[in-house]
């Protein structure tokens, strides 16, 4: 595994969630790495980190904490689609973080416009049961 980088962690981890595949000695050392290299994925790589969290049905503490402290300071990168990826992904797993709700809440009226029925949807939901209503954004959904 040391010579995978840390896009190549992000497409396995992402992979092996699309194929359901769990095998847990993999999972450790994929998650373990993933979290180390957290700061260098591009915003569609954190995304994908947690789809494939959610296609597992896994909820890796440390992972998960570290791709939302990235996401947080680099919010400004995610353009629509992977904006709604990641926060209904997180929430699938059940992990709410408030202040990336609320980074994705000013972010969000840049790319409402460029989201798709499904997206918007995904994006409404994961608000929604995060149980941080913030009003303005709902409404903007």
């Amino acid at each position: 595994m040391p010579q995978l980088g840390e896009r190549d962690l992000a497409v396995c981890i992402y992979s092996l969630g699309r194929l359901e595949y769990r095998d847990a000695e993999l999972l450790s050392q994929l998650f373990a790495r993933t979290a180390a290299e957290a700061e260098r994925l591009l915003s569609i790589d954190l995304s994908n980190v947690v789809s494939g969290c959610a296609g597992l049905r896994v909820v890796p503490p440390l992972l998960l904490a570290r791709v939302v402290e990235v996401a947080v300071r680099k919010m400004d990168d995610f353009d629509a689609r992977g904006i709604s990826t990641l926060l209904s992904s997180l929430s699938s797993v059940g992990w709410h973080d408030e202040r990336l709700l609320h980074r994705a809440a000013h972010r969000l009226p840049l790319l409402v416009l460029d989201m798709n029925p499904r997206a918007l949807c995904e994006t409404a939901a994961a608000f929604s049961a995060s149980r941080t209503w913030l009003a303005p954004t709902i409404a903007l959904l």
